[in-house]
């Protein structure tokens, strides 16, 4: 699989969506990054769940917890 460039997302990110994938579900969030350039990265709706664990975490070893 070739190297993905930043580039490659900010000039068309929609290329990285599966042509299968029910456009209704993708979820888009903009980043800039380390590179201070805003660019818009397209994501499934699994994927904020599957961070929430590392976030707790990281919260919780601050003494920080989440409620809800």
């Amino acid at each position: 699989m070739p190297a993905t460039l930043r580039e490659d997302l900010r000039t068309g990110y929609w290329r990285f969506v599966p042509d299968t994938a029910d456009l209704g579900d993708i979820l888009t969030y903009w980043t800039s990054g380390t590179s201070g350039t805003m660019v818009m990265v397209p994501s499934c709706p699994e994927a904020p769940v599957k961070y929430l664990p590392v976030f707790e975490a990281a919260l919780r070893a601050l003494g920080i917890g989440i409620e809800g």
